[in-house]
């Protein structure tokens, strides 16, 4: 099954920034000027870089 990467209907897109440059998870690779290998690569390091964040802060949380 293929992932979708763009967003819910009705919902906003997320975006990535690091260093200068953004992407904007709109499903619309094209528009950005990437590939969509590229786009999708860009989605995985995004997610990934995500969750090693949220279980930073997680830890961080439960510290006494």
């Amino acid at each position: 099954m293929r992932q979708t990467l763009r967003p819910a209907k009705g919902q906003p897109a997320d975006a990535y920034t690091k260093r200068d440059k953004t992407v904007q998870f709109d499903g619309l690779w094209r528009t950005a000027k990437l590939t969509e290998a590229d786009y999708s690569s860009a989605y995985q390091v995004a997610e990934k870089e995500y969750g090693r964040l949220l279980t930073l802060l997680i830890a961080q949380a439960r510290q006494p």
